[in-house]
């Protein structure tokens, strides 16, 4: 049996204290710090419920786990949803996804750290992660602030509510109308100059993610860089500089470290709701392409 370690001790008072401090400069400055490191417990049962791993798993089973942005959240069904389509039985695959908006190194970290207690047979990273490096919009503002408010006030009172639906099986699609609205010229153009401001990831980035496989790699662990497509329309939206970068780091990195990169190729416009996130007809594609090459994994055990 692969076995579960106790999670990480509540947060200390001084920790406390800090975040209190950190609410005390006013409400606006919430958005602007990562409190995840100063309640490691309280982000991480609340928004990444990481709970989820502290059932220890058996060595038959198939262990798989997927890291990502909110593009990792529409593109693949949650947990048990998933591995059942690769194993009907329930018994020999067991599948965690793990995703945040706008997720920056410091948003997942916890995730890894947990990870080592039990580490999967396969990692499934968005490739975005490692190799672009994104500067967040209002809209990631307003759930960074969100989720920092709530973490003072779960350390401090300990009655909050999980914070975040992407890690707790729900699923919550844009309604058509809105799916449509980012498809008019106008928002194509502001997407355009938000890709504009993209950049390949900076070293210290890239590294980040590169230590925190190493010790899961080092015991057995297969990392796949995932390919999360965007919407054809948008490949003209975004520098070409950038794609050509990124694919330059993919293939050092992968060719470095040995991890695989896999890649569905391109999907079809009416399979995204806006330029970068799929809708459920590109869910149900990516899912059974990502499906096909999961499922030869469970040949491997008895």
């Amino acid at each position: 049996m692969k076995t579960a370690s106790p999670i990480r001790p509540a947060p200390s008072l001084r920790t406390w204290l800090l975040a209190l401090f950190w609410l005390a400069l006013g409400p606006g400055t919430l958005s602007l710090v990562d409190l995840h490191q100063l309640f490691p417990n309280a982000y991480g049962q609340m928004v990444l419920n990481l709970a989820r791993l502290d059932r220890a798993i058996p060595e038959e089973t198939v262990h798989v786990v997927a890291i990502g942005t909110s593009k990792t959240y529409f593109a693949l069904p949650f947990d048990a949803e998933l591995a059942a389509q690769i194993d009907p039985s329930g018994k020999r695959m067991v599948f965690h996804r793990f995703a945040y908006s706008a997720a920056t190194f410091t948003d997942l970290w916890p995730v890894f750290l947990a990870l080592q207690r039990q580490p999967p047979d396969w990692l499934l990273i968005e490739g975005d992660l490692l190799f672009v490096d994104r500067r967040y919009s209002e809209a990631d503002w307003r759930t960074r602030f969100r989720d920092n408010l709530l973490l003072v006030q779960q350390a401090v009172f300990r009655s909050v509510s999980p914070a975040s639906e992407m890690n707790r099986g729900i699923d919550v699609w844009p309604e058509p109308a809105s799916c449509l609205a980012t498809q008019q010229p106008a928002s194509l153009k502001k997407y355009q100059d938000i890709a504009a401001r993209w950049r390949v990831a900076k070293p210290a980035q890239w590294q980040s993610y590169v230590d925190a496989l190493r010790p899961l790699t080092a015991r057995g662990t297969q990392v796949a860089v995932l390919d999360l497509p965007r919407a054809p329309r948008a490949t003209r939206l975004v520098p070409a500089s950038l794609d050509d970068d990124v694919a330059a780091l993919r293939e050092r990195t992968t060719q470095t470290f040995g991890y695989a990169a896999w890649s569905p190729g391109s999907l079809v416009d009416d399979e995204f709701c806006d330029s970068g996130h799929m809708n459920a007809d590109g869910r149900a594609h990516y899912t059974a392409w990502l499906a096909d090459r999961l499922r030869p994994l469970l040949e491997s055990r008895p």
